[in-house]
């Protein structure tokens, strides 16, 4: 199991200022993990906002990908032309603007993880997990760059199985964007 979160999240080394966000640049991140592992062929498991990132190297390295497992995860967050399972630009601000006020925070377990809301023991961890994955003002931004990002145009590229699961009660990506990329 090779494991990396994005470029200033998590496990991963902080973001240089220059780098720009985008799915193609944790793409290209995936790429040079794999080749450090030495790893030729893989399965990719993604959640939530690196789905897109999956779905890219998956149509663009075909040859490296055996497998891609989607979970609670979109290839176009907002609304587009052709594509009204997008979340209007007022809700993907309003996304942006809840992060920034509950991330880390034992509020944001009731929109990423309403089951768990009983959960004493989770209810202390998440909130600290979240803290110590990213900070609020650095996830917002992030989500704000996310919900204008793109791969629907990879989609009928990706040719390797594909395995897309999607909470029906999951408040940040809707069901519809799951079942767009199925």
């Amino acid at each position: 199991v090779i494991r990396f979160d994005r470029r200033g999240t998590g496990i991963s080394d902080p973001t240089p200022p220059d780098a720009g966000e985008s799915w193609e640049v944790w793409a290209d991140d995936l790429r040079a993990v794999l080749d450090a592992t030495s790893s030729r062929e893989t399965t990719i498991v993604s959640t939530n906002d690196a789905g897109g990132a999956a779905l890219l190297f998956a149509a663009t390295h075909p040859e490296r990908v055996r497998a891609l497992v989607l979970f609670n995860t979109s290839a176009k967050f907002t609304l587009a032309p052709g594509y009204p399972q997008g979340h209007p630009p007022e809700v993907a601000q309003a996304v942006v603007q809840t992060v920034r006020t509950t991330w880390g925070t034992e509020k944001s377990i009731e929109l990423l993880a309403p089951s768990q809301i009983g959960d004493e023991p989770f209810r202390r961890w998440y909130p600290r997990f979240q803290r110590a994955a990213i900070s609020p003002t650095a996830m917002a931004e992030t989500m704000d760059r996310v919900l204008r990002m793109d791969a629907r145009h990879v989609l009928a590229e990706v040719q390797c199985p594909t395995l897309v699961i999607h909470r029906s009660d999951y408040g940040v990506i809707p069901q519809a964007q799951g079942e767009y990329i199925a």
